[in-house]
């Protein structure tokens, strides 16, 4: 789970969506969160490019399932036209 709706998105289990797909777990009801909480965010600006990290802890259900977990994120952020845009988002889920 990320913060930002990135162009690319690998969640914990793996799955590789986009920001189309995330939209549409959203609307559809498919992804409901009860709460996500972002903490220890770090950000790191190279240019025209930035990196940000963090953990989020997240609790409500996808599909069905039961989510109620921490992850640790890593999103890529470019600027582009003066605006920056999430590109690529990864995200591990701690073990606890």
């Amino acid at each position: 789970m990320r913060a930002a709706s990135a162009s690319t998105d690998t969640d914990p289990s793996g799955r590789v969506t986009d920001r189309t797909q995330d939209k549409k777990d959203l609307s559809s009801g498919d992804l409901k969160f009860q709460f996500v909480e972002l903490s220890d965010l770090k950000v790191r600006v190279y240019g025209n490019a930035a990196v940000a990290t963090g953990l989020n802890t997240a609790k409500g259900t996808f599909k069905g399932q039961e989510i109620n977990s921490s992850f640790r994120f890593t999103d890529t952020w470019v600027k582009r036209n003066g605006k920056w845009q999430a590109v690529a988002s990864q995200g591990t889920k701690v073990q606890q």
